[in-house]
């Protein structure tokens, strides 16, 4: 099986949300399950990333179709940072030449 260590690494790597000043990272159940999109369909609200009660409150923004995917915002990202934390491109943003190296 998999390293124990690797794995909680993992999770927190890519599943963890950062605090506006970077001091902090954490998982949020269920927030880890939003895809991005630009559009999003929901907000993080009252209480939010840096809350004193450490909430976390998500809201509709519009209308949605009941079945239909909703979406957060993962804010702004330069595409190759979108590939490297991430691990996907945003296909909505415009193509911007981006050299990475990945190491042998």
């Amino acid at each position: 099986g998999e390293d124990p260590l690797r794995w909680a690494f993992s999770v927190v790597f890519t599943r963890s949300w950062r605090t506006k000043d970077g001091s902090d990272a954490n998982v949020v159940p269920l927030g880890d399950m939003f895809n991005h999109r630009e559009d999003a369909s929901v907000e993080v609200v009252e209480g939010g990333r840096n809350s004193a009660d450490d909430s976390v409150t998500f809201v509709l923004t519009r209308d949605v179709e009941t079945g239909s995917e909703l979406h957060l915002s993962y804010g702004p990202h330069s595409p190759a940072n979108f590939l490297a934390v991430f691990g996907f491109m945003d296909e909505t943003m415009a193509a911007v030449p981006s050299h990475i190296e990945i190491p042998n």
